[in-house]
């Protein structure tokens, strides 16, 4: 592992330069965000409004599109005025909202202002590569097109820049599904394929992509594991996590799985896959709870009350229901490897599966367990899910974007985690050398 900065002793690499480019980049296409699609931002901040009770305070109606406005508030809390005191100069330009908001022809003339606009910075010229930031809240494959979307990732005057996004290893779209008979129905099969870029199946673009979380709903400061305590029915945890109705130390939840989602999704090679987990998910009521999205409220009251949380892909192979589970304590079951492995290098373990390490956050689902997927659910062992659950808690407390976080370089003396934006500083300065070997971690 490399070596990371030290975050909790005053350092550079806790310092962001964020450039002061005008509104129309960003806190305009929020207020028209507002306006659009009434998430809460303006009177509750980047997370959205509140979620009401019985949910604890703490999760929130956060949008799929908040990462860019929320790293904006975090960087800004940090600010550095001299940005060659700084570890990172940060570009607020809300690329994401741009493109669903204005359409790919309005997005891409903003697009060519921004560049045009950070080729004449001086902070940003001469910042060194790897230490120049921008924030993607969409997928990077829709920056990177040539007869749709955005070509922003394609640009030249990229090289050298590090992208955050939902999504870092988005060269691969995870396509077909396996036919047969699931829950007493027949599902038709479909050619298994992957539709990739490049021989490693990973999208070729001017910049560097690096995944962070997508914006979970939750951001309370503890552990996502002591908030899905908070949530779950049923008391008698004796923290043994020895007995079967007691996992490291929380009782057994009252469904064994959980799977929230749309059969009918827009890349319809995935309908056969999602809609077999379905007809099983609801053919057992007992054991697993199903249906549509509907409401942040009941998607977090769901994963609160499950074991397992089913997780397969969406158009891309990441899925934003990954780290709804982790933050509700509720151990992802993925579908496929690519959908975890790699994409997330400062927040996660690099390989999430790795139960020989003792590392392993999420639960791979075996191709040839898909159909009666709830008895291989249920034949986990209680210390395995104990272990996954702990783990996944520990990951879940470095996916918060906090909004009131401490001041930069200052110690960090309640114990709390860093947040998601910390995280990601840490891994850019090691990544980038930014960091002198006085103010890195030893490796391990």
């Amino acid at each position: 592992m490399l070596a990371t900065c030290a975050l909790d002793t005053p350092s550079a690499c806790s310092r962001v330069h964020v450039l002061d480019l005008p509104a129309h980049f960003n806190t305009a296409l929020l207020h028209f965000a507002e306006k659009q699609w009434g998430w809460g931002v303006l009177e509750h901040g980047p997370y959205g409004a509140p979620l009401p009770p019985p949910l604890p305070v703490g999760w929130h109606n956060t949008s799929d599109l908040a990462l860019e406005p929320l790293l904006h508030r975090r960087a800004a809390m940090w600010h550095e005025p001299n940005p060659q005191a700084a570890a990172v100069v940060f570009a607020p330009y809300y690329a994401g909202l741009a493109l669903r908001l204005l359409g790919s022809a309005a997005a891409a003339v903003l697009e060519q202002e921004l560049l045009e606009r950070l080729g004449n910075s001086t902070a940003w010229t001469g910042a060194a590569p790897g230490r120049r930031l921008l924030a993607l809240s969409v997928v990077a494959n829709e920056f990177a097109q040539q007869d749709w979307g955005s070509r922003l990732l394609l640009r030249p005057e990229l090289a050298g820049v590090v992208v955050a996004t939902i999504e870092a290893r988005p060269g691969c779209n995870l396509v077909g599904a396996i036919g047969g008979n699931y829950g007493g129905r027949q599902i038709p099969s479909m050619p298994s394929r992957r539709a990739c870029w490049g021989e490693e199946g990973v999208l070729q673009t001017a910049a560097t992509l690096v995944g962070v979380p997508y914006p979970p709903r939750a951001w309370h400061r503890e552990p996502a594991l002591s908030l899905a305590r908070e949530l779950r029915c049923g008391d008698g945890a004796d923290g043994s996590g020895e007995d079967e109705g007691v996992v490291g130390g929380e009782a057994r939840r009252p469904k064994l799985a959980a799977y929230i989602g749309s059969t009918l999704h827009s890349q319809v090679t995935f309908y056969p896959l999602r809609h077999a987990l379905a007809i099983q998910c609801d053919a057992d009521g007992a054991r697993c709870a199903g249906g549509e999205f509907a409401s942040a409220e009941r998607l977090l009251a769901v994963y609160a009350e499950a074991d397992f949380c089913v997780q397969p892909p969406g158009d891309t192979a990441t899925r934003r229901g990954i780290f709804d589970a982790l933050s509700a304590g509720c151990v992802p079951v993925l579908l496929f490897r690519e959908q975890l492995l790699g994409q997330y290098p400062h927040h996660l373990p690099a390989d999430p599966f790795d139960d020989d390490a003792g590392g392993g956050a999420a639960l791979l689902l075996p191709e040839e367990k898909r159909d009666g997927f709830l008895d291989f659910l249920a034949a986990v062992p209680p210390a395995r899910l104990a272990t996954l659950r702990a783990n996944g808690a520990a990951a879940a407390a470095s996916f918060r974007y906090d909004l009131e976080p401490r001041a930069a370089g200052t110690p960090r003396d309640d114990g709390t985690p860093p947040d998601a934006l910390e995280v990601l500083l840490r891994g850019i300065c090691a990544t980038s050398s930014g960091c002198a070997a006085s103010e890195s971690e030893p490796s391990t």
